[in-house]
């Protein structure tokens, strides 16, 4: 795949903030096949733990997940995780940093237990933006043991 770069103006006081995104998404890029071969493993004691932790961070991403065992292998981006959760696409969008945290500090830094991809990376592509699904395994064992 290449790499074509567009000239954006950004304010200055922005300047780190774009910097800081544009290392986040490099950070969560990869191949849809990548995804699907990476897609790691929960216990399901630690993915009980995980599906009924009371922290904020927690809650929303249970709550992105609940929405998403219903279509298993169905790419969802912010907009339709916001239209179809409680929470609004600021808070989904900076959940992640949080995730990653709790997850690195709580659950042994075991990986996320959804998959990510940006849009551009899929087959077919989709939009630019982040999209998040669970495999039929991962939500069979979401609905075990929420």
């Amino acid at each position: 795949m290449s790499t074509e770069f567009q000239l954006v103006p950004v304010p200055t006081q922005h300047v780190v903030a774009v910097m800081r995104f544009i290392a986040e998404i490099d950070s969560t890029l990869q191949t849809s096949e990548e995804v699907s071969s990476s897609i790691s493993t929960w216990s399901d004691e630690a993915l009980e733990r995980f599906a009924h932790g009371e922290s904020k961070t927690l809650r929303i991403v249970q709550d992105v997940i609940d929405v998403l065992v219903k279509t298993p292998g169905v790419w969802f981006n912010l907009d339709e995780l916001a239209e179809a959760t409680t929470w609004d696409r600021a808070t989904l969008k900076g959940v992640w940093t949080h995730l990653s945290r709790a997850l690195k500090a709580h659950f042994d830094g075991n990986d996320w237990p959804l998959a990510a991809i940006w849009g551009l990376h899929l087959e077919p592509q989709l939009d630019p933006a982040m999209y998040y699904r669970v495999t039929e395994d991962q939500a069979a064992q979401w609905l075990r043991v929420r």
